[in-house]
């Protein structure tokens, strides 16, 4: 979410603060993309995505022990569900239809690369920093994190109680 979090004891392997940052801070990166890119964490340390959320600790230590003490039909649905956040190279394959090629859709201009000669790949930067400041301004997150991913989770599995028993079901 691209916020300084304390991520505890178990991944503060740094022995150099810098630039008065405690060594144990991190600034998260946005959890859309993540599963492209294995080894998880900032280091590489764990292989699977059930290893980098028993990992956390600090600010994520209630979200991790929710997980930790979820049944493992719960905790196997957590990590599919977080296994969808991943970025899908254009192939051919993923940019056809039925066999046609999928039609272009218009860019919103402000959303279109710069006309002045600057290197296009800097709008993607600027409008993340747009978001960063967004987030800071209004106290939010610009991405998903594992808090969200663990709402909707608790979501659907109410959506399906309610289904299966006619009950309507209360979520804290």
């Amino acid at each position: 979410d691209l916020k300084r979090h304390d991520m505890g004891k178990t991944l503060n392997n740094e022995l150099l603060v810098q630039a008065g940052v405690p060594t144990g801070e991190w600034l998260t990166k946005k959890l859309w993309g993540f599963a492209s890119e294995p080894p998880f964490l900032h280091h590489g340390r764990a292989t699977l995505i059930s290893e980098a959320i028993l990992a956390h600790g600090g600010d994520a230590a209630e979200s991790r022990q929710e997980f930790a003490n979820a049944s493992p039909e719960h905790q196997a649905a957590i990590v599919e569900f977080l296994k969808t956040m991943q970025v899908v190279p254009v192939t051919p394959a993923v940019a056809s239809l039925g066999g046609a090629p999928l039609a272009d859709i218009e860019t919103p201009a402000r959303f279109m690369p710069f006309s002045d000669g600057r290197d296009p790949r800097l709008m993607a930067f600027r409008l993340l920093v747009r978001d960063f400041n967004r987030g800071i301004e209004e106290g939010t997150s610009p991405a998903p994190n594992f808090t969200d991913a663990w709402r909707c989770q608790q979501i659907l599995d109410a959506i399906r109680e309610s289904s299966d028993t006619g009950r309507t079901i209360r979520l804290d």
